[in-house]
């Protein structure tokens, strides 16, 4: 089977903008210098300026729904805002980044292991809610499956989470065990040696 991306699955405004956001910088957090994403509004009447209010006007009624989830934070910033992602709004982010990822080939699996202590149950709940969102496949508690090729988002979460100690990513390709019968059935019972 050839390898397929899922990004070409059609997002919602709301997520793509959340993606946009986590891609800007590592740390998750960023500055927009203008309302809108740098969208300037320009002189009133041309084209160009209708598309621009458009797309400020969609830019932040996608916001506003971020908000809404609580996924991100918003504060007003000079001419603009300074925006954040909540815990959810990185898992969320995350789970667009693995939406994102190719199909590993026929057979083979992407599998997550870990053991995270007791004392860190919150970050277990998050590394749980985002295997659930982005499609793994509990086999255990601690043992999640996908076709997909997410071995680096994970590590990703798991190095920002400092859980990185904790966690074990795995591309397996699974081996089907099938029974063979035997045309001689004598083999089974030894005779004792004379």
């Amino acid at each position: 089977m050839a390898s397929t991306s899922r990004s070409s699955q059609v997002l919602s405004k709301a997520s793509r903008l959340l993606y946009s956001i986590g891609e800007l910088v590592d740390d998750v957090f960023f500055i927009v210098e203008r309302p809108g994403f740098i969208m300037h509004s320009g002189g009133v009447g041309n084209a160009r300026s209708r598309e621009r209010r458009h797309e400020y006007q969609s830019n932040f009624h996608a916001m506003k729904r971020l908000k809404e989830r609580k996924l991100i934070h918003v504060k007003k910033w000079k001419n603009g805002f300074i925006c954040s992602l909540t815990h959810d709004g990185f898992v969320e982010f995350l789970r667009l980044k693995v939406l994102k990822t190719e199909l590993l080939p026929q057979g083979k699996t992407c599998i997550v292991v870990f053991d995270i202590p007791e004392t860190q149950r919150s970050k277990r709940r998050w590394l749980r809610r985002l295997l659930e969102r982005a499609g793994f496949i509990p086999l255990q508690k601690s043992v999640w499956i996908s076709p997909f090729d997410a071995g680096n988002v994970i590590m990703d979460f798991a190095k920002k989470m400092k859980m990185q100690d904790f966690i074990r990513v795995f591309i397996a390709e699974e081996r089907v065990m099938t029974k063979k019968v035997r045309s001689d059935h004598s083999c089974h019972h030894r005779s004792s040696p004379v």
